[in-house]
This record gives structure tokens, C-alpha cells and sequence, in this order.
């Protein structure tokens, strides 16, 4: 395959016309940052895996940790991606502003990850409040195993069974008040994997300068969603307009905005504050104990669910003052380093990384000559 120039390759995405197979490749190859070493072992294994496959499926493809039906599968679907991508992408940018243009690739970059996303999403809908209570769950029986139980033997008994049985109801307790009082705490699994779609958008708009999250019918983002969802899901014709509603009164929106403005101020002392990490932990901490103050304060729970409430505040208390107390500075930075040291640590990485290639090459060759050699 013969190299297109990068102006090429943006002048393409922002044409008026379908891009060709092989300008999309090479964009999407840029985008997903494939190494050419990569390329061509994953062409000599199966041909045009390294055209097609997502840098994750040519690295197990490499090391042969998925069978020939699953790789054949995941080809099958990222060439229906790319026919869709060809016909859609440069459509879907005309919505953003990118300065400089190279930027582009980065956006080509996010909607893989969206399409990404939303295949993991569409594969566990109707998961949402099993997920939420298994996590909570784990946590709290985790903090009630060690700081009430005192567990020092692997012994299951009688008493456990009792003790699990109420740290379930508890729980269950838990979460039910909960429900009540937050807003998405049990998210709602109908449109999950259109809400990840606007999500997506919503991020591409504030990154790149696209249309405003707005829940006007017939609007620009409204526009943009529905191509977006196109492209990741191939159904035409879609009104993500219930998705988009849901999105705009979230929690996750609310929580996105707020840590992106809390970003940018920390933009701005990064380097100078070498405690900035220990302060957001200390920070993340405060919101969970507010969180967990504010449900105590319901006359619906039973006395487990205030236990294991109280537990979880205590954790919190404990990390804010580990986080308090831990000898810094944290952080030393490539700018605060000789150049000699620099070079050193960059030399470093690359020979860790050429290492890890030439194991992940070995191991495929070798799992593959085995089966091959139990085949015959």
C-alpha cells in the first residue's frame, strides 16, 4: 500500500465526496496509531487484518489469543464500520472546527472509541441495577469483612452465611433509598447505548468546538447525533431525542461539566502544585462522604444499612488523611529533568516496548505452531 500524505489525508475528510477504501485505512491507521510492524505482521497472519482490526485485535491476533472464528467475527464487523465510516465521516465533521487541522485525527480517534463503546454497551443492556448492586456490594461487604468480621481464616460457616445474608439486605436497603433520592443512580437500560452515543457527541462538541448540547428537535447537536449513531450502529434514520433529554438532566452531564471546569483550573498549577493529587483525592473523598451523610439521614434504613454506611464513611476519612499525610513531592516532570536523563528514560521505554513486541510475536509463533501441530 503506497503512503498518503497527511494533507491528503485531511483535505479527504472534509471533501465533498465518500472516502475511498484505501484513504480511509491509512486515516484510520493514523488515528489508531498502528505501527507499521504491526501492519504487516497482522497482513502476514490473516490477510487485511492490518488494515481493519483495532490495534487491541492485531495484538491478540499477534500473540494468538483469540480463536480464528472470534478474529474472523471482529474483521467482519470493522469492515461494516469502515463502509460506514466512508459514507458518514466527513458529514459528521463538518460539525467541528479543528485548529490546527491535524486535530482531525483525533476526533476520527474518539468515534472508534464511541463505536467501541457501544458494542460493549449494546452486549449487557438491561444490566444496570444488577451492575449497581453488585458494586455496591463488593465494596461494602469488603469494608464490613475487615473491620467488622475481622476475617484471619478462610473458614465459612454458619455465622457468615448470616452475616452476608444481612450485609445484603443492607445493601439492598441501601440502594433503595438511594434510587429515591439521586437522580441515575440506577440508570435506566432502554437507550443506555444511545445515551453513550450523545455522550460522545456532547465531549466531541466541547473538544472541537461542535454545536451546543441542546435538547431542541431538529438541532445542529441533534443532527450530529443521529450521524454519530448511524455511524456506530448502521440504523438509519434514528431520533436520538428521548436519549439526548435523559443526557442533558444527568448526572454524568452534571459530573463531566464540573470535572471539566475543575481540569482547567488545575491546567494552570499542575506543575507548580506537586500535591494536586493528594488535594483530588481529598476532594473525590468529601463528595462520597456528603453523599453517604445525606443518605444516613433516612428513616428507611435498617440498622445494617447505617452500619455499613458508617463503614463507608470511615473509609473515606481514611484516605483523605493517608492523602494528608503522604510525604511528597508526588510528581517529577520531564521539564524538571536534565536532557541527558531525559533521553535516558525515553531510551528506556522504547527498549521495554521492543520487548514486549518481540514476547507478543514469540508467543503467537509458538501457540500457533502448536496448533498446528495438534492438527495434523
Amino acid at each position: 500500500m503506497f503512503a498518503i500524505s497527511e494533507a491528503e489525508l485531511i483535505k479527504s475528510l472534509f471533501g465533498d465526496r465518500e472516502l475511498s477504501p484505501t484513504y480511509l485505512q491509512q486515516i484510520m491507521q493514523r488515528a489508531r496509531g498502528i505501527e507499521p510492524e504491526y501492519f504487516k505482521l497482522a497482513n502476514g497472519i490473516l490477510p487485511e487484518a492490518g488494515k481493519y482490526l483495532p490495534s487491541h485485535a492485531i495484538e491478540a491476533l499477534i500473540r494468538a489469543d483469540i480463536s480464528d472464528g472470534g478474529i474472523n467475527e471482529e474483521l467482519l464487523r470493522q469492515r461494516k464500520f469502515f463502509a460506514r465510516l466512508s459514507h458518514y465521516l466527513p458529514s459528521l465533521l463538518r460539525y467541528f472546527r479543528f485548529d490546527p487541522k491535524d486535530r482531525v485525527f483525533n476526533a476520527v480517534s474518539c468515534i472508534d472509541d464511541c463505536y467501541g463503546d457501544f458494542c460493549i454497551t449494546g452486549k449487557s443492556q438491561r444490566r444496570d441495577k444488577q451492575e449497581r448492586f453488585e458494586t455496591e456490594f463488593q465494596q461494602l461487604h469488603a469494608l464490613y469483612s475487615m473491620e467488622i468480621r475481622n476475617e484471619s481464616s478462610a473458614n465459612y460457616g454458619v455465622r457468615e452465611l448470616i452475616d452476608d445474608i444481612k450485609v445484603c439486605i443492607g445493601v439492598l436497603n441501601i440502594a433503595r433509598v438511594r434510587a429515591k433520592t439521586e437522580d441515575d443512580y440506577l440508570m435506566l437500560s432502554g437507550n443506555k447505548d444511545r445515551t453513550v452515543v450523545v455522550e460522545y457527541a456532547h465531549t466531541m462538541s466541547k473538544f472541537w468546538s461542535g454545536p451546543p448540547l441542546v435538547t431542541t428537535p431538529g438541532s445542529d447537536f441533534s443532527a450530529a447525533c443521529s450521524l454519530l449513531f448511524e455511524i456506530v450502529s448502521g440504523i438509519q434514520g434514528e431520533s436520538l431525542a428521548g436519549a439526548i433529554n435523559r443526557y442533558a438532566r444527568s448526572q454524568e452531564r452534571k459530573k463531566a461539566d464540573r470535572e471539566e471546569l475543575e481540569d482547567i483550573e488545575d491546567q494552570n498549577r499542575v506543575e507548580q502544585d506537586n500535591f494536586l493529587a493528594a488535594k483530588r483525592t481529598c476532594k473525590y473523598s468529601l463528595r462520597e462522604i456528603e453523599t453517604y451523610r445525606m443518605t444516613l439521614e433516612s428513616n428507611e434504613l435498617n440498622e445494617t444499612a447505617r452500619l455499613l454506611l458508617k463503614l463507608r464513611i470511615n473509609a473515606e476519612v481514611k484516605k483523605i488523611k493517608a492523602a494528608m499525610e503522604e510525604y511528597g513531592p508526588h510528581l517529577v516532570w520531564f521539564s524538571q529533568l536534565r536532557p541527558d536523563r531525559t533521553n535516558e528514560i525515553a531510551s528506556e521505554i522504547e527498549l521495554s516496548r521492543r520487548k514486549s513486541k518481540d514476547l507478543s510475536i514469540e508467543l503467537g509463533k509458538i501457540r500457533r505452531q502448536a496448533q498446528a501441530d495438534g492438527s495434523t
